[in-house]
C-alpha cells in the first residue's frame, strides 16, 4: 500500500485528491498539508512512499526531493503554469502535471509516476514549449 503526503494550499483541491487516491485501495493519505512548514514536519514525521506537492508551497525543492528518495519515496508536483511542467524534469521530481488536469490524466499521470524510471508528464502535455502566435510575432518583431 503507498503511504501518501498532500501538500496543497487549497482544502478542496486535497480533499478531491485524498478522495480519489483512496478510492483506488492501494492508496493511504498519511497527511495533508496546507504550508510548507506542514510538510516540512510530514516528511519528517512520516515515511511516506509518495509526496503529492503543490509548487507554490515548496521553499527548497532540493530538501523535499532528497529527503523523500531517503526513504525511497517519490514526489509529484502539480503546478500552476502549465508550459513550465518539462522545469522540474532535471530535479529529482517522479513527475508533474497541472492543477488542473481532469481525475482521469491525473491518476494517469500518477500511475506514470509509480511505475516508470523517467520523469512523467500527462499525455496531454507536449514536451516542448508552444508559442502562442500573438507572443511569437511579439518576439520576432524585435519589441
Amino acid at each position: 500500500m503507498y503511504q501518501i503526503i498532500i501538500a496543497d494550499h487549497q482544502e478542496l483541491y486535497r480533499a478531491g485528491i485524498v478522495a480519489l487516491l483512496e478510492s483506488r485501495g492501494e492508496c493511504r493519505v498519511i497527511a495533508e498539508c496546507s504550508d510548507w512548514m506542514g510538510l516540512v514536519q510530514a516528511v519528517r514525521a512520516e515515511s511516506a512512499s509518495f509526496v503529492i506537492a503543490s509548487i507554490v508551497l515548496v521553499t527548497d525543492l532540493e530538501w523535499l526531493i532528497l529527503r523523500t528518495q531517503e526513504v525511497s519515496g517519490r514526489v509529484l508536483l502539480v503546478g500552476e503554469d502549465a508550459d513550465s511542467l518539462n522545469c522540474y524534469r532535471a530535479t529529482g521530481a517522479a513527475g508533474a502535471l497541472h492543477r488542473s488536469a481532469s481525475a482521469s490524466v491525473f491518476l494517469d499521470t500518477f500511475q506514470k509516476t509509480l511505475k516508470a524510471d523517467e520523469f512523467a508528464l500527462p499525455s496531454d502535455v507536449s514536451p516542448v514549449l508552444h508559442l502562442t502566435p500573438r507572443l511569437a510575432r511579439s518576439l520576432t518583431q524585435g519589441n
